[in-house]
């Protein structure tokens, strides 16, 4: 298993514990269409080049693709919190610019800190953890093993 295996695994070990989390959630779709059951893990890769030539896919994170509200609602809001207002422009069919109002949040909106529980009871910590400095180490070996051998 190389490293790039093992995000693609880990992330899906990821998507489907945020999936089981946000199951229990309504069906409430943004202005966009986005649906926060529409939740994704995606592996992070960086590709460097070795000296010998040969390019290397390291594995760098795991991230969380989820709309905007989803995460609103994993962190919630204080209480008495003011938005602030806005300026925003639109390009097509025609440049148009047209502000937004604030909107006062009275009684907030309580955390529900899914996206941690789902880390949790994914392992997917403790998978990584576990299986990428075994890789990592195998790599060292071999690649001092080339180098000894020229």
């Amino acid at each position: 298993m190389d490293e790039k295996q093992l995000g693609k695994k880990a992330a899906a070990m990821l998507e489907s514990a945020l999936k089981n989390q946000t199951s229990r959630f309504a069906s409430h779709i943004q202005h966009s269409g986005k649906k926060i059951k529409d939740v994704q893990a995606k592996a992070k890769m960086k590709t460097s080049k070795r000296m010998d030539g040969n390019k290397q896919k390291y594995l760098r994170g795991i991230a969380i693709v989820l709309a905007r509200h989803g995460f609103i609602q994993h962190f919630g809001i204080k209480p008495k919190t003011l938005r602030k207002h806005s300026e925003r422009t639109r390009k097509k069919p025609r440049t148009t610019t047209y502000l937004f109002h604030t909107h006062y949040y009275k009684k907030g909106m309580k955390a529900q800190p899914f996206i941690d529980t789902a880390v949790t009871k994914s392992g997917v910590i403790d998978f990584i953890s576990q299986e990428l400095p075994k890789i990592r180490g195998e790599e060292i070996v071999l690649q001092i093993r080339k180098f000894l051998e020229n």
